[in-house]
């Protein structure tokens, strides 16, 4: 089993996490008429709490497997500050236990 525990209630805003890029999977926005490529991201902090967040899209891609060259790119083993954030919900996964963030403002 995992050290990762669910941080926050939800609803709850958090402000000032420092975490860590585990994974990071391009993801298109299919309610967009164009082709708009997000990152969905997986984090850790310095606990070993996991968090799940996604950074949308700066503009509009040429294709599906693009981002945008209005998106910063963020990489595996990258360090993320957030500075605010609401909790939208926990869930389990195997046994580990991700905490999914809103509103991320980095």
């Amino acid at each position: 089993s995992s050290t990762s525990n669910f941080v926050g209630e939800k609803g709850e805003k958090l402000h000032d996490l420092f975490l860590k890029v585990v994974n990071v999977r391009q993801q298109v926005d299919f309610y967009k008429p164009d082709y708009y490529v997000d990152l969905n991201v997986l984090a850790s902090d310095r606990d070993g709490n996991r968090f799940v967040f996604i950074i949308k899209a700066g503009g509009r891609s040429l294709s599906t497997n693009r981002l945008s060259c209005h998106t910063r790119k963020v990489e595996v083993g990258e360090s993320v500050h957030i500075r605010s954030c609401k909790v939208m919900n926990h869930y389990e996964s195997h046994g580990v236990r991700y905490t999914r963030l809103g509103y991320v403002k980095t």
